[in-house]
């Protein structure tokens, strides 16, 4: 909970082995997050194992009202997707990304880098740990 309340923290990793409990866990940390009231909004995306930037972005728009729906193109819907997390600063927002398997989605999806946003934090869970090395993660579990 200290990492989300860190400034200086972006981007949270939880990482562990099939079925040990990251997703268990995420929840468990929203919960907190909004009893405690830390943002002012949250989303949520399940990426699984072969995910379709599409299916991604509709399920950011439930809970961002991005109104992306009826658009098409992955391109235009990327751009306000990040320019929705990216612009907004005055609200602080925790994204939710529950089982990446590649990172390339990250790019594809159009989620802004850390320090882009201060009010924007994101938790990834992944199954590989080499995340957490990657993007030099200030906050990170590893569950086994």
């Amino acid at each position: 909970m200290d990492a989300l309340k860190d400034k200086d923290v972006n981007i949270i990793g939880i990482s562990g082995m099939g079925g040990v409990g990251k997703t268990t866990m995420a929840k468990e940390i929203v919960k907190e997050a909004e009893a405690n009231r830390l943002f002012e909004e949250f989303a949520w995306a399940d990426i699984s194992r072969d995910p379709t930037v599409t299916k991604i972005q509709d399920e950011l728009d439930e809970r961002l009202s991005l109104n992306i729906k009826d658009i098409t193109n992955e391109s235009v819907r990327a751009r306000r997707l990040r320019k929705r997390l990216g612009s907004d600063r005055s609200k602080s927002i925790l994204v939710i990304l529950d089982d990446l398997w590649e990172d390339t989605v990250l790019g594809k999806i159009e989620i802004p880098s850390a320090g882009y946003n201060k009010g924007l934090k994101i938790l990834l869970t992944s199954r590989n740990n080499r995340y957490a090395k990657r993007w030099e993660l200030k906050a990170s579990a590893l569950i086994f």
